[in-house]
């Protein structure tokens, strides 16, 4: 069976994905961690046990989190609620970045101290209360995973132990990787093809199921000077991976020159099918945000006549971005945005200004890169996570975003060394090559 086996269902794995998706390559999707969502028809040993699907992803409004008689939950921020009982705080419900005001994750504090938390409930893409984590002295020590209301998987965050109750029956399972193998076993999944993206969990499972090299590792992080050892230890003599495939061509002319004589195929591919759009080169920006501390905000209007700029929020605005609102006539408001019309909004322009100070809302950067937007972030608030053009000053955005308007080909250019920063961009043919895909 061809498999890929995941740490966890993170951004690096969703463009693995997605590039997989587009290059028309199938496989079943494995995940060693549970943390609420999974991609459809994928599975982990917490969500086989708990025999949890996600038919439903609605969410949880904050408010419809269940707390004691008489208890209050009270919207205070961007990013959670506070739950009280006669006026006293006794926990946070904290929002996910995946919805408007939809749960993630709830606090519960000792004797209304927010810095002695007890316990952290943890709910799922569906809005279902799915797993709790207990605290001593600050730190979690356990985790139990529910099925029905009931415990069905309880892990020990100090030993690392995992006891799994099956009709009353205890497990006791070593570490993760001991329970993912008796999972494999239990599902009745034998791989003989495994892609991974992580040298962690996903690599030791695949080296007590290999009976030969035959595991791709994507590699999609940053690589120092030193080589991590569990890369070293597969280059020099391979008992898992059979390929490496760099997504960043610097890391792969790097491990090439330092291995020459390693039996590890190394190959580079970028990510592709990343786009839901061209860029058209409209002269209007967007921004989303939750706060009113916009870097050069005002230097960029008056800077810029010809720019439309429009900033929204999910919520009320203040009276600071509102004088500006009425100040400047190319910069347009909109208060209470409805989430589901995010997208619309985003779809008029094709500059995202990374200029807010505070949370990124809703993965908008994610959605702007997704909408093939040029991104100008400001160091100040920079997300690593995603590609953008970055300014140390306004000064410096101003000026490249005034060569960036002044041509199609700058505007083209200028979009191509920001998606390209890691190397060339790959086609559907590269990865049916790199990967031996037969048409």
């Amino acid at each position: 069976m061809k498999i890929n086996i995941f740490d966890y269902y993170d951004g690096k794995t969703q463009r693995l994905l997605n590039s997989l998706r587009t290059a028309g390559i199938s496989r079943n999707n494995l995940f060693v961690h549970y943390a609420g969502d999974l991609p459809e028809n994928a599975i982990s040993p917490f969500s086989f046990f708990m025999e949890i699907d996600h038919q439903k992803r609605e969410g949880l409004f904050f408010d419809q989190v269940e707390v004691p008689e008489f208890y209050d939950i009270r919207h205070v921020s961007g990013s959670n609620a506070n739950i009280e009982n006669m006026g006293h705080v006794v926990g946070s419900v904290n929002y996910s970045k995946k919805g408007y005001r939809l749960v993630d994750t709830v606090d519960w504090y000792l004797n209304g101290d927010p810095k002695k938390i007890i316990k952290k409930d943890f709910y799922n893409i569906s809005g279902k209360l799915y797993a709790t984590s207990f605290f001593s002295e600050g730190k979690p020590y356990l985790t139990e995973y529910y099925k029905d209301g009931e415990a069905v998987v309880i892990e020990n965050l100090v030993t690392h132990k995992i006891q799994l109750i099956i009709k009353e029956r205890k497990i006791i399972f070593n570490n993760l990787t001991e329970f993912f193998i008796f999972f494999l076993e239990k599902a009745e999944i034998n791989p003989d093809d495994i892609f991974i993206n992580s040298l962690n969990y996903p690599l030791f499972i695949a080296k007590i199921v290999a009976v030969k090299p035959n595991t791709t590792l994507f590699w999609q992080e940053a690589l120092g000077e030193k080589i991590p050892g569990n890369m070293e230890s597969e280059l020099n003599s391979p008992k898992a991976l059979k390929q490496i495939i760099f997504n960043n061509e610097d890391h792969l002319k790097q491990v090439e020159s330092q291995y020459v004589s390693t039996k590890v195929n190394l190959n580079y591919l970028s990510d592709i099918g990343e786009f839901t759009r061209k860029n058209t080169f409209i002269k209007k920006a967007f921004i989303l945000t939750n706060s009113d501390r916009l870097y050069g905000l005002e230097d960029i209007l008056n800077t810029f006549n010809e720019l439309d700029i429009t900033v929204a929020a999910y919520t009320n605005m203040s009276t600071k971005l509102e004088h500006l609102g009425d100040k400047y006539n190319n910069l347009h408001l909109i208060p209470s945005l409805a989430p589901k019309k995010l997208a619309a909004e985003m779809n008029k322009a094709d500059i995202y200004l990374d200029i807010n100070d505070g949370m990124k809302v809703d993965n908008v950067l994610k959605k702007a890169y997704r909408q093939n937007m040029i991104i100008l972030s400001m160091d100040q608030v920079k997300s690593s996570n995603y590609k953008s053009l970055n300014f140390y000053d306004v000064r410096s955005l101003c000026n490249d975003l005034a060569s960036i308007m002044s041509s199609e080909n700058t505007w083209r250019s200028s979009l191509n060394k920001m998606i390209q920063q890691n190397g060339p961009s790959s086609k559907v043919s590269d990865y049916k090559q790199v990967l031996s895909i037969k048409n």
